[in-house]
């Protein structure tokens, strides 16, 4: 495929890197004395992190404290990724009242851990 030769793994498989330019690409396959022409749609390296979150809302009246459910979902040109590849991960929590603006609240969490709690605040 454009002038490299990429080999198969232990188990057969081919591992082609992203491009920095994407689109069809004609490749060889070979196997042997055995060779095919072929297409391959080469993908170029896009992230798209994506996060839901739930909280109960009797947990938002004044004065109680609030648990963040959050679910991250990260893809690396649309195929799950591990969260463990991210880097410098945090929780910015911002709230707005009707008489206040306070500043957002940062907790730093690792992408390795698939559970961490906030410290409690009864802001």
């Amino acid at each position: 495929m454009a002038g490299h030769e990429y080999s198969a793994d232990k188990n057969g498989r081919i591992t082609i890197p992203y491009s920095a330019q994407p689109g069809m690409q004609k490749i060889v396959l070979v196997s042997g004395n055995l060779a095919s022409l072929g297409d391959l749609r080469h993908e170029a390296e896009t992230y798209n992190l994506q996060v839901g979150f739930h909280v109960e809302r009797e947990a938002l009246l004044k004065g109680r404290k609030a648990t963040l459910a959050v679910r991250p979902s990260l893809t690396v040109s649309g195929m799950p990724a591990p969260l463990s590849i991210l880097e410098e991960v945090a929780l910015v929590v911002s709230s707005v009242t009707t008489t206040a603006w306070p500043p957002p609240r940062k907790w730093p969490t690792s992408s390795s851990s698939r559970t961490r709690r906030a410290p409690s605040s009864s802001t």
